[in-house]
């Protein structure tokens, strides 16, 4: 099983959500690339999860990191297990977990994990990681986490042997239709309209940009009249990169729509 998939496409999926934490939507913050390993506080290290999630993520770091990488996760994952106690250490799978968060206090933190820095205290922690910059090595590590490995030639191919002559069940069958594009899919109800071009799917117009087709998918049809924030500015490059501040304006306003065929 391919670990560290699993964990790209669950950060990749919560990045493409433009989450926000609010009293409705109960998220935490993970860095994607642990501090333990030297991953920073910059917003383009931090993704909003679900507890569910963030519990999943860590026990998948443990999973596909080795030598003092992996022992520094089981640590960590470890203290995701424990009451804080080590003699009354408790097990708690991924739904146990998100359901003991949602029951916590808003803005209290458990006697087991200390006090909560002062105003004063983040400040100065501020101050100290400000224009902190990553070794060049970080900075590969970082890329290769997020884009993980890709198969090789011959790992495909013994894949694609395995899987010959196979019966394919109804369900993953459903998917491979939808994931044909344009008006040939049987599902096709309009075209995506962005400002480079209108589109008959998601997939043909994530095409040469840095977006992912959820993205597209939530910002022409889904979000349409939500407006943009900052924490979906600075975590989309495409925002960032916008000559005029999107800051305030809904993505129908940007240009993003969705047309019915």
């Amino acid at each position: 099983m391919n670990y560290q998939k699993i964990y790209n496409d669950i950060i990749t999926n919560a990045q493409s959500e433009c989450r926000f934490k609010s009293k409705e939507n109960y998220y935490e913050e993970h860095h994607i690339y642990p501090k333990s390993f030297g991953g920073g506080d910059e917003q383009s290290n931090l993704v909003l999860l679900t507890s569910r999630e963030h519990y999943i993520c860590h026990y998948l770091l443990v999973k596909f990191n080795t030598s003092m990488e992996k022992s520094k996760m089981a640590l960590a994952f470890n203290m995701m297990n424990s009451n804080g106690n080590d003699r009354q250490s408790r097990y708690y799978n991924s739904k146990l977990y998100e359901s003991n968060k949602k029951n916590l206090p808003r803005g209290k933190v458990h006697h087991w994990y200390g006090k909560t820095h002062s105003d004063e205290t983040k400040q100065k922690l501020r101050e100290i990681n400000l224009g902190k910059k990553h070794t060049q090595e970080t900075k590969d590590k970082i890329r290769k986490l997020k884009t993980g490995l890709k198969s090789s030639q011959e790992t495909k191919l013994k894949i694609s042997k395995a899987n010959k002559g196979k019966i394919i069940p109804q369900y993953q069958r459903d998917i491979i239709s939808k994931s044909k594009l344009g008006k040939n899919n049987h599902n096709y109800i309009g075209n995506y309209i962005t400002p480079w071009g209108t589109f008959e799917s998601s997939t043909q117009a994530s095409k040469g940009t840095e977006i992912a087709h959820k993205t597209i998918q939530n910002w022409c049809k889904n979000n349409n009249d939500k407006l943009i924030n900052n924490r979906m500015i600075s975590q989309s490059p495409y925002l960032k990169s916008l000559n005029i501040s999107p800051l305030g304006k809904s993505f129908n306003e940007m240009g993003f729509d969705f047309r019915l065929s």
